[in-house]
């Protein structure tokens, strides 16, 4: 899922210039709505940087050339250009609209997926799943249309079922494979078992929270890896209330600091923690 196109005014995109870039401007006082200044990216010491309103610039001196995420992805140091965006918004007060997946949109990746012989013996070989498992969680094939790639598709619910919480997708095209959210990088949803008796394994990949389920055990995940489980875990102990937790992460780093952060947050909270 892609975010809205949000545009910016001339006064916003002045304001970043100033407020999150830290450049000091100068009207060109052509009529076209530009600025000069010190260029950031080498040792400027006569203004050879241009700006538009629009938030485009170049440096006549270094060459260096851009838009106004880019600008503030090297100035900040953000780990991608995306966040810069991210950080531009929330510095402007302004809400990220996404485009939300419908059910609709849900049952069409569903069937492409069951139509798909190669990408459903994927999942049963790679990743243990039935046939049973994938129509029950709903699972998708979302095509893209460059170079033939694609993604599963795996739609959360809220505990009503009544409505789509989240979709995620899993690249499988990557060498690790990667997972992406339709509410942004650093969305979290839980994601529970419909079951309600025995102890609730907590696991770090939403693939195992499916095949766990389907193995007959309760499980429990929240999207964005390790970090987030555990963050959202600890907000929301009281939901842990009388639990039996098994915890069930990756042998490295952010596994064992997961690990650990949950016992310390629930503790007194669950009935009894293992891992």
């Amino acid at each position: 899922m892609t975010d809205e196109i949000i545009t910016l005014t001339e006064s916003e995109v002045e304001r970043v210039l100033r407020e999150l870039a830290h450049l000091t401007l100068h009207d060109l006082r052509d009529g076209r709505n530009r600025w000069k200044t010190l260029c950031p990216f080498h040792d400027d010491h006569d203004p050879s940087l241009q700006l538009t309103a629009d938030g485009l610039y170049y440096c006549f001196a270094c060459k260096a050339s851009g838009n106004l995420t880019t600008l503030i992805h090297q100035i900040q140091k953000t780990q991608h250009p995306k966040h810069a965006w991210y950080k531009i918004l929330k510095h402007l007060g302004k809400e990220r609209r996404e485009k939300k997946a419908s059910l609709a949109q849900v049952e069409s990746w569903h069937t492409a997926l069951l139509k798909n012989e190669r990408r459903l013996q994927w999942l049963q070989e790679k990743r243990g799943l039935t046939l049973e498992t994938i129509v029950k969680h709903s699972l998708g094939w979302a095509q893209e249309r460059d170079q033939g790639k694609g993604a599963y598709v795996l739609p959360f619910f809220e505990r009503s079922k009544r409505s789509l919480a989240l979709v995620r997708f899993y690249l499988p095209h990557l060498k690790k494979g990667k997972q992406r959210g339709q509410k942004g990088h650093n969305a979290t949803f839980g994601c529970w078992s419909e079951t309600t008796e025995g102890p609730l394994l907590v696991v770090e990949s939403e693939f195992d929270w499916i095949l766990i389920q389907q193995l007959g055990f309760r499980a429990f995940t929240a999207t964005n890896g390790a970090g987030n489980i555990a963050r959202w875990m600890v907000e929301h102990a009281q939901e842990f209330q009388g639990e039996s937790l098994i915890l069930c992460f990756d042998k490295d780093e952010a596994g064992f600091k997961a690990t650990q952060s949950i016992a310390l947050g629930l503790w007194t909270i669950a009935v009894s923690l293992a891992w």
